[in-house]
């Protein structure tokens, strides 16, 4: 069964593989926060480009049938720093660069989807995306990607951690 675990770790591991991101222990480019903190922690800890995981959330759906659905919703924000706010060319070159950085995770995402590696990854919905630029403060501009996973949901009761069953 998948879990926000799981998801973590593989956003983490497409950092440390993607040759622009190249996160690594004493070099974090990744990180797991929500909004508020993005914009807080990005004065004093971020080395760019950065990748956060953000709005994590689930739902279920049954259907009125066997097969629970497990739709978790996330998003992916890429960001980077520029030296001068006042300099169009290069925010143009950093959006650019956001984007491709988040189309080559979204590409990948696919490409682990069909391989069926990642069992969260099973209903990835292209569909639900709907990427927006944004300014962060300090001069730091990006991408925010939300993302929709669907897979299947394991309904079934573990008696071993319940003591009236």
């Amino acid at each position: 069964m998948a879990s926000y675990l799981d998801l973590k770790s593989y956003i983490e591991s497409l950092c440390v593989n993607h040759n622009d991101v190249r996160h690594r222990d004493d070099e974090p480019h990744f990180f797991m926060i929500g909004l508020d903190e993005i914009l807080t922690r990005i004065r004093s800890s971020v080395n760019f480009p950065a990748v956060f995981l953000s709005d994590y959330d689930y739902s279920f759906a049954d259907n009125k049938s066997d097969n629970i659905l497990k739709n978790r919703s996330f998003a992916l924000v890429f960001i980077d720093h520029c030296q001068d706010a006042d300099d169009y060319d290069s925010l143009a070159v950093i959006y650019d660069h956001m984007e491709k950085i988040a189309d080559d995770f979204i590409n990948r995402m696919h490409h682990d989807k069909n391989d069926r590696s990642h069992s969260f990854l099973k209903d990835l919905d292209l569909n639900s995306i709907n990427a927006v630029q944004f300014q962060a403060p300090d001069n730091n501009y990006g991408v925010w990607v939300p993302l929709l996973a669907t897979s299947v949901h394991d309904i079934s009761v573990d008696n071993e951690i319940w003591s009236d069953l």
